[in-house]
């Protein structure tokens, strides 16, 4: 018995030591995700809002391990979103305001509107990450990194409108307006954007010169134009938002 635990012994270790990260040696990151998240809020007897969400990320990164827990490096990051959203809006108000002194149950003011979004962001990251070995090839590497850099990006919408007059159980059009109103629009966005988040992971060593990593979700402080009240605080654990990525060691 004794005998069969020491061949075991002989077997793991050098697995175990060729996963392990070594200091003194370079770490090169590729980390990306895609997100498609839709939401509906507000919907009541006044309005509704819906919208669909995609995302995508990808991160290119360097670093230097100091030594056996600790990562420090530098990197760039970019992310594309695509945001579609509609709302809709019916509020009642007085027909007298209009000029109309018809006899009824109510009338309300509807409007559609549905907005498009195209935003890239680009950043440059600096981040330390650690290293705790959970078993064997396994290790906890969570990773904070401050970003700064910024966005551009459109926006493009549609809003219609028309006023529609209720009598019991019917509607109809006000004179006042026979037929839906159109207005469109467009404006660019612009914005700096810096941030300060951090993230879960783990990273599962395949050998010692290569490893996969996966980021579960991240905890974030961010600001738009360096202005206070453009402030977010964000905690995200969603797997929509994980983000997987490799890691070469040489």
């Amino acid at each position: 018995m004794t005998t069969n635990k020491f061949l075991l012994l002989l077997l793991l270790f050098p697995l175990t030591v060729a996963a392990q990260p070594d200091s003194s040696r370079f770490n090169i990151r590729l980390n990306g995700g895609y997100a498609d998240i839709a939401s509906s809020n507000g919907v009541s007897s006044l309005g509704a809002v819906s919208s669909n969400s995609r995302q995508w990320e990808v991160s290119l990164s360097a670093g230097y391990i100091i030594d056996k827990h600790w990562e420090i490096g530098l990197g760039f990051s970019y992310q594309k979103q695509k945001t579609r959203a509609q709302s809709t809006v019916n509020i009642p108000i007085d027909p007298y305001w209009l000029g109309q002194e018809y006899a009824g149950t109510g009338t309300y003011w509807l409007g559609v509107e549905q907005t498009e979004a195209n935003v890239h962001l680009t950043t440059f990251d600096i981040y330390t990450a650690g290293y705790w070995r959970l078993f064997n090839r396994f290790y906890f590497t969570p990773k904070l990194t401050f970003r700064i850099g910024g966005a551009k990006g459109t926006q493009e919408s549609v809003l219609a409108t028309a006023t529609e007059y209720q009598i019991n159980d019917f509607y109809v059009l006000l004179p006042a307006s026979p037929r839906p109103q159109l207005t469109s629009r467009e404006s660019n966005i612009s914005y700096d954007y810096a941030a300060l988040q951090l993230a879960p992971a783990f990273t599962f060593y395949i050998n010692r010169h290569f490893a996969l990593n996966l980021e579960t979700g991240s905890f974030h402080f961010s600001a738009i134009d360096w202005e206070w009240d453009n402030k977010q605080w964000l905690a995200n654990v969603n797997p929509a938002y994980w983000r997987l990525g490799i890691v070469v060691a040489f």
